[in-house]
């Protein structure tokens, strides 16, 4: 990323933000629905990709 873009702002009519700050609001999105998807496959396979660490909590 360049200096350019980290200090360059996103506007339009409602909002102004910096775009370093919506690039940091999107991977928080994007990491919580990646959350979601672990916990609906724990929930119904009881399964989770093999990045996801393992706790010795057991499911029921």
């Amino acid at each position: 990323m360049t200096d350019k873009i980290a200090t360059s702002r996103w506007k339009n009519d409602y909002k102004d933000y910096p775009v370093l700050e919506i690039l940091l609001y999107n991977m928080r999105h994007v990491q919580h629905h990646a959350a979601q998807l672990n916990l609906l496959l724990r929930q119904e396979i009881n399964d989770s990709p093999k990045w996801v660490s393992v706790t010795e909590y057991e499911m029921e």
